[in-house]
């Protein structure tokens, strides 16, 4: 088997991609249309029984989550984005004071923690935020809106909530448990009831508050998406439904569909009952990486599988359910030295859960950082977040040093600050928000390699103009103390 290494702009470390594939199976489904599908036989890869690797990297708990008005159990704050301000903001669909209460937060990176949004009754939130173009962010109410059927929100930073739709619960869907992403103005997003088939949906919401469902999920294609959608450097939409079709009630199905919904397709990733709760991250190898959380004959995987239309899966590592852990709920998190990042909820050293790391050594290896139970927190599942500062950043769902109601930690794997880029795609003369630390006094800003015009708004947040003449590749953003290269290339479109 071959490991072929593609070295990282930033830290010059490397990214794992197997070239080994197996055999596969193409089958037709339909529904309303044709759709393609292949199926590809499972292929281990590396030294799984490999030794766990010492590191002298820690968990921190930084917030204490309290009795008062705190997250109550956060296992399910959903995704954490980082503002303008540096700062970062989830939601959790409880808080200690009201057991059947929304919040919305914000943290800083020293572990300040405030209460933004308190939710109406029943607009339980599972969603976390995503940032805007705008500054503000957005997600989705379970049961909330006009309706009770859900809906879809702009949230300001500083606490101000507009509700851009509620759903009907007919072909438009029910239930959000993802937040939208924001692509050319509109948001695209899943709901994972609802639709022709009460199986789900996957929606384009304009900023005139038109919703169009571009897939209506059902028993024979998948259902139940509770996971938000990626979008693709080829510009397409991607995603996961928690269940598979007929009988597969524990078999994740990879999705595709463009963003005006005329062409979709899928396929099966059917490791021993694999269930996918979380989203897909793109590697910079053009494949998708993601975690299965296993119900039956195993403990969950990380996977990964080549784009639409090939759907080529390879198992990259199966846990163990020992010090690596066990039940991966939360996904991955590819981090600025090219190494992919999660936590599994349980097992461990301690049994509380673990803090992982996917190495390209050689071999596929985990190394993984156990939490104790105490201060750093335990049983985490909810996605990892790198702020621009260069930590890694997440919630446990118990835990802490006095109230046993989680933790929001930080984790210091010795990474340095870089730049984000609120957008990954635009064309020349397009302005695009970047996200950084210590911008104050920016001298350059290039997008692979071309020199940009840009303004700096702050000392976490600027712009720049995708300038005449730029190729896709990563953008270097240069201050009086550093040259920072953002974590993601931009892609340049027409």
């Amino acid at each position: 088997m071959h490991i072929r290494r593609e070295e990282h702009p930033i830290m010059n470390s490397t990214t794992y991609m197997s070239t080994s594939t197996a055999m596969t199976e193409v089958r037709s489904r339909g529904v309303g249309r044709l759709y393609l599908i292949r199926r590809a036989a499972l292929v281990l890869v590396g030294a799984l029984s490999a030794a766990l690797v010492p590191t002298s990297a820690q968990v921190t708990g930084i917030a204490q989550f309290s009795s008062t008005g705190d997250p109550q159990n956060p296992q399910v704050v959903g995704v954490i984005a980082q503002g303008r301000d540096g700062n970062m903001y989830f939601t959790a669909p409880e808080i200690v004071a009201n057991m059947k209460t929304s919040a919305a937060y914000k943290v800083a990176p020293s572990g300040k923690l405030t209460l933004i949004y308190t939710f109406p009754s029943g607009g339980q939130t599972y969603s976390g935020l995503t940032l805007g173009t705008n500054g503000d962010f957005y997600g989705t109410t379970l049961n909330g809106g006009a309706n009770l059927k859900g809906s879809v929100f702009e949230l300001t930073s500083k606490g101000v909530l507009t509700t851009l739709y509620s759903f009907l619960g007919e072909n438009d869907g029910e239930k959000p448990m993802a937040p939208p992403i924001e692509i050319a103005g509109n948001w695209y997003g899943t709901a994972t009831a609802g639709g022709l088939n009460n199986d789900g949906t996957v929606y384009q919401l304009t900023r005139s508050g038109k919703l169009t469902p571009l897939v209506q999920f059902s028993s024979s294609t998948g259902a139940d998406p509770v996971a938000p959608v990626l979008e693709g450097t080829d510009g397409r939409l991607y995603g996961v439904t928690r269940t598979g079709p007929g009988s597969y009630d524990y078999a994740c199905m990879v999705f595709s569909v463009t963003t005006t919904g005329t062409e979709f397709t899928e396929a099966q990733y059917n490791y021993y009952g694999a269930n996918c709760e979380s989203g897909l991250v793109q590697g910079s190898d053009g494949d998708f990486y993601a975690t299965a959380y296993i119900n039956a004959n195993g403990w969950g995987t990380v996977f990964k599988v080549t784009p639409s239309p090939d759907y080529v899966f390879t198992t990259l590592y199966p846990f163990t359910d020992k010090s690596d852990g066990r039940y991966p709920y939360a996904g991955l998190l590819l981090a600025t030295d090219g190494n992919f990042y999660g936590v599994a909820q349980e097992a461990g050293a301690d049994s509380y859960g673990t803090l992982y790391e996917i190495k390209d050594d050689g071999f596929v290896t985990p190394v993984s950082w156990a939490f104790t139970g105490g201060a750093d927190g335990a049983y985490s599942s909810t996605p990892l977040i790198q702020n621009t500062n260069g930590l890694i950043y997440g919630t446990t769902a118990n835990g802490g040093s006095t109230t046993n109601n989680g933790v929001f930690f930080k984790f210091d794997n010795g990474l340095g600050p870089f730049v984000s880029l609120v957008s990954n795609f635009g064309a020349p003369g397009a302005t695009i928000g970047i996200l950084g630390q210590k911008l104050t006094g920016t001298t350059s800003v290039s997008f692979d390699g071309t020199p940009a015009t840009f303004k700096v708004v702050s000392s976490t947040y600027m712009t720049a103009d995708v300038p005449t003449g730029a190729t896709t590749g990563y953008v270097t953003v240069t201050t009086p103390t550093a040259t920072l290269t953002s974590n993601k290339q931009f892609n340049v479109t027409n």
